[in-house]
């Protein structure tokens, strides 16, 4: 997501401001989420082939 699109949308920018951080905790969210999955996945994979 990018100011620009939101800024097609008529947004000002306190809105944007908002959108955008709503939008990064998301994200961050997200990554810590796929990042504890992949931790899992290796160590499922490791027992596995243990």
């Amino acid at each position: 997501m990018k100011h620009e699109e939101l800024k097609k949308l008529d947004l000002n920018d306190e809105q944007i401001d908002k959108v955008m951080g709503i939008h990064s905790a998301d994200v961050e969210a997200m990554k810590t989420k796929t990042d504890k999955l992949g931790k899992t996945n290796k160590s499922l994979q490791s027992q596995i082939a243990s």
